[in-house]
């Protein structure tokens, strides 16, 4: 997401500068996370015919609690933008959001929204892209709780890296642990907004138990798009949830899965 040759500002250069990056590397398997277009994970797959999309979305709960603490206001300031309309100020942020999560954002924002709500609400709109953009019926596109990375590496990393076609092996989960899980009290939050919030975790998690596994990916090249929101964001980018903060994962880049180091300049303010 940082590569300043494929990205500029944490978002995707153009498809040309992309294609070019996986054409010279002699990797069998080429690991993009452009979280910040994870909005645009139809067109990436459409354009990438090749590729495969990982979506690694994380409980709401702690998505708020790390995104209040680094951002701020930011993301409440977008979320009631996007509740009174104004979708041109925050570029990628507000992007392609659909009617519908305009509506439900709009019937449960108030004026006087705390950090922790709009930081919720953000995640609730980056997140609801899944299904608004029809990702669960996508062939390559691989839905992934981030939890079951970190508290079940041996079962849930096989299957990311078999998805982009990357070799595993056992000594990548070296360092993965489980550390960042419900590390903080949840958040008080307003009923209404717990329960969108609710309602939207409880589907990603049915799709991600029903999800079959996916064969292994041939070895000819491929680009992979990852990531997590709600911080998102392997084949190509599918977006995801809040990344997960870069001492509760492997500091060490593994091969078939970005780095998911948080989000860390101006630019990619409010990833969640």
């Amino acid at each position: 997401e940082n590569h300043v040759t494929a990205f500029h500002d944490f978002q995707l250069r153009s498809d040309r500068t992309v294609r070019a990056q996986v054409r010279i590397s002699p990797a069998p398997s080429q690991i993009f996370k452009p979280i910040c277009d994870s909005h645009r994970a139809d067109e990436l797959l459409a354009r990438f015919p090749a590729a495969r999309g990982l979506w690694i979305y994380r409980h709401f709960d702690d998505v708020a609690n790390s995104a209040s603490q680094k951002w701020g206001a930011h993301q409440r300031e977008v979320v009631a933008a996007v509740a009174q309309g104004n979708l041109d100020t925050w570029g990628w942020r507000t992007d392609r959001v659909p009617d519908r999560v305009i509506a439900d954002i709009r019937r449960v924002s108030r004026p006087d929204l705390s950090e922790a709500e709009g930081a919720l609400l953000f995640w609730y709109l980056r997140n609801a892209f899944f299904f608004e953009l029809e990702l669960e019926r996508h062939a390559r596109m691989l839905l992934v709780r981030y939890e079951d990375l970190v508290t079940d590496p041996d079962s849930a990393f096989p299957r990311v890296f078999s998805h982009v076609g990357a070799p595993f092996d056992p000594a990548y989960l070296d360092r993965v642990h489980g550390g960042s899980v419900g590390r903080k009290d949840p958040p008080v939050v307003s009923a209404p907004i717990r329960s969108l919030c609710l309602d939207l975790l409880d589907r990603l998690d049915a799709h991600a138990r029903a999800a079959a596994p996916r064969p292994d990916v041939p070895g000819a090249r491929t680009a992979g798009f990852a990531g997590v929101h709600g911080r998102g964001h392997p084949a190509e980018h599918g977006g995801g949830r809040d990344a997960g903060q870069r001492r509760h994962s492997r500091r060490r880049h593994l091969p078939g899965l970005p780095d998911r180091s948080p989000p860390c300049s101006r630019g990619r303010s409010g990833c969640s």
